[in-house]
């Protein structure tokens, strides 16, 4: 055997190693992007089903319940696709599709608000009325509800938000007030007006609440005015809190 020949072997052996590493670093990829993808997926679907079964208070119309079906339905089209053996995933297919055909999206109503009555319970139906509004917003543009319907359930989930956050100021603003607090309490208050009045929402509870609201104003200033001021020390809380606009800004997702 030649020198030229035993080379021309050595490359041609190079060569078949470079190509299979080569393959096996494309199947490890593809791997790792069928894993990240199927994670994504899988985080999907425990958000939508946590909604539909969680949805901590928030009453939600039946066609709102038929879009985070349809939500979850195409997510499960998609992992079907990536997990062809799994026998779970037909199952949960079949499950939703049943569930969504019963779901009868004609029916336009929906349930009464129900205000919390404690913090967390407030802090959790904020979050998921943002998360919601994420979600119909993403929805609309893949063509899975009408603009009709967007605007129809996008201005009752807003309508529910400023009911949310103006009763809990006013219950803040309450509690302050009967511990004579009251220029924290006025401070509640106020953000209380300020939000009825920076919604472009027209309605009855709009009227109602910045009657109630002005009138507890009125009420203080009187007290402040009998009494005299009081001097009072701001809490960080208070500082450092969120005002009502900024609870609409949209949450950040790649999904």
């Amino acid at each position: 055997m030649t020198a030229a020949t035993i080379a021309i072997m050595i490359g041609a052996l190079l060569l078949l190693l470079i190509v299979v590493n080569a393959i096996d670093q494309y199947k490890q990829k593809v791997s790792v992007e069928r894993h990240r993808r199927l994670m994504k997926l899988a985080a999907i679907t425990h958000e939508t089903e946590e909604l539909l079964v969680n949805g901590v208070q928030l009453p939600m119309s039946n066609t709102l319940i038929g879009v985070l079906l349809q939500r979850n339905l195409d997510v499960l089209e998609q992992m079907k696709t990536l997990m062809p053996d799994s026998s779970k995933v037909p199952e949960r297919l079949e499950d939703t599709r049943s569930q969504l055909a019963d779901v009868d999206t004609t029916n336009k109503e929906r349930p009464a608000l129900m205000i919390p009555n404690s913090d967390e319970h407030t802090a959790a139906l904020i979050k998921t009325i943002k998360k919601v509004r994420f979600i119909l917003t993403k929805q609309k543009r893949r063509g899975n509800l009408s603009s009709a319907d967007f605007s129809r359930e996008d201005a009752a989930l807003e309508s529910d938000m400023l009911k949310v956050f103006v009763e809990y100021k006013i219950k803040q603003g309450n509690a302050a007030k009967h511990q004579d607090k009251l220029g924290t309490a006025r401070q509640f208050f106020e953000k209380a007006l300020k939000s009825l009045k920076s919604q472009s929402l027209n309605s009855d509870y709009v009227s109602q609440k910045t009657l109630e609201v002005n009138a507890k104003l009125d009420d203080i200033a009187e007290l402040l005015k009998r009494n005299g001021p009081l001097e009072e020390v701001p809490t960080t809380a208070e500082e450092d809190e969120e005002d009502f606009g900024s609870l609409f800004a949209q949450d950040k997702k790649k999904w």
